[in-house]
């Protein structure tokens, strides 16, 4: 993933590609901030004693 983002820094540089990188750019920022906050969601959970087994709903991945 990190070739990935390498690479489409360095077409966000060419304005043929400039739009498509940024659009890139900007999903995989979003997502990278979506995973955090879930991440912290349930470590402040676990760390309160609030997550239980019954907590995790089928199809809750967080290692991604």
């Amino acid at each position: 993933m990190i070739g990935l983002l390498t690479h489409m820094e360095h077409m966000r540089m060419d304005p043929k590609h400039q739009f498509a990188a940024q659009y890139v750019l900007s999903r995989a920022a979003a997502e990278r901030r979506e995973r955090e906050s879930i991440l912290a969601a349930v470590t402040s959970a676990s760390g309160s004693g609030l997550l239980g087994l019954t907590g995790m709903g089928p199809g809750l991945c967080l290692f991604i």
